[in-house]
C-alpha cells in the first residue's frame, strides 16, 4: 500500500468539512494498514475513542518528557482536557490503525498512533484561564498583537512511542501545515469582490486586494501573513522544528515544580511564516 503525501488536504473542494469525519487510508504502520481521519471540533467531541486517544498522548508524554518532568504527572488529565486546550477553532488529524488489518481486529476499537492539531487564534477570545493550572503560565500572550495577520498554533503533535521512527511525526506536521494553509487560502480568496468585466480591475476587501487580469488570474494580495505559531521545551523540540523552517521568538525558564518538574526548564515560542 502506497504512502499518502505528506501535504495532502483532507477538506472537501468548497473548503467545508462535512457531517461525517474525512478518512482516507494511510501509511503501513507495522506493516499493517492505517487510516487518516480529520476531524471537526463537534466530529472529535462526538468521537467514541476519546479516552485510548488520551492514553497514547500521556503515554507519550511520559516517555519523552519523564526525564525533565515528573512521570506521575499525566499531560492530560480528563478527556476534555484536550478540547479546552485546543477550542475554540480548531481542526484534529488522527492516524490510527484500520479495522481492516486483520479478521482478527474486526469490531475492535482502533489504535490510535498519531494525532496533529491546528488552532485558529483569535485574541479577543482567548480565555487561558479555561487551561489546567500548570499550562497557565506556558501560554502565549496575545494581548499586544494590533496586525491583522491570522494566527495558527500547532497542537498536541503527538506519536505513540511504540510506533516512532516511521515518519509518523513528519506525516501529521504536514498534514496540519497544510490544512491550515489551504484554509487561510480559501478565506483570502472568498473575502475578494471581483468585477464581472473580465478586464484588469482592482480588487478590495477587508483581507484583499489586488488586480485581476483577464478572467481567473488574482495578483498582488494585501500584507496579510499567516503565521505558524508553536510552543515547546526548548530541549526537546527546538532544533526539530527549526528544520522545518521556525525560528524562535522568545524563552522563558519554567520555575520549579511546572509539570512536576524538579529543576525547571527552558520553553521558546516559535513561528513559521507560510505565505510564501
Amino acid at each position: 500500500m502506497a504512502e499518502p503525501n505528506h501535504t495532502m488536504v483532507l477538506t472537501s473542494a468548497d473548503g467545508t468539512i462535512p457531517d461525517q469525519p474525512i478518512t482516507t487510508l494511510g501509511p503501513l504502520i507495522n506493516n499493517a494498514p492505517s487510516l487518516i481521519t480529520l476531524f471537526s471540533p463537534a466530529q472529535l467531541r462526538a468521537y467514541p475513542y476519546v479516552a485510548p486517544l488520551k492514553e497514547m498522548i500521556n503515554r507519550a508524554f511520559e516517555a519523552t518528557h519523564g526525564h525533565i518532568t515528573d512521570s506521575a504527572v499525566k499531560r492530560l488529565k480528563s478527556d476534555t482536557q484536550m478540547f479546552e486546550e485546543i477550542a475554540p477553532e480548531f481542526f484534529t488529524y488522527i492516524i490510527s490503525s484500520s479495522p481492516d488489518s486483520s479478521p482478527a481486529s474486526a469490531g475492535e476499537a482502533p489504535i490510535p498512533y498519531a494525532t496533529g492539531s491546528g488552532r485558529r487564534l483569535l485574541p479577543k477570545v482567548e480565555a487561558a484561564g479555561r487551561l489546567h493550572k500548570d499550562l497557565k503560565g506556558l501560554v502565549r500572550p496575545l494581548e499586544g498583537i494590533r496586525d491583522d495577520n491570522e494566527r495558527w498554533e500547532l497542537k498536541m503533535l503527538v506519536v505513540d512511542p511504540e510506533v516512532q521512527g516511521q515518519g509518523l511525526g513528519t506525516m501529521i506536521t504536514g498534514l496540519v501545515e497544510a490544512e491550515i494553509k489551504k484554509r487561510f487560502e480559501q478565506a483570502r480568496l472568498a473575502s475578494a469582490t471581483i468585477s464581472k468585466t473580465g478586464h484588469s480591475v482592482d480588487v478590495q476587501a477587508d483581507n484583499y486586494q489586488g488586480t485581476r487580469i483577464g478572467e481567473d488570474r488574482i495578483v498582488g494580495p494585501k500584507e496579510k501573513q499567516l503565521l505558524l505559531l508553536l510552543d515547546t521545551i526548548k530541549e526537546l523540540n527546538e532544533a526539530y522544528y527549526m528544520k522545518r523552517g521556525f525560528v524562535t521568538t522568545e524563552k522563558r525558564m519554567m520555575p520549579q515544580g511546572t509539570f512536576g518538574s524538579k529543576t525547571g526548564f527552558e520553553y521558546v515560542y516559535m513561528e513559521k511564516n507560510m505565505t510564501a
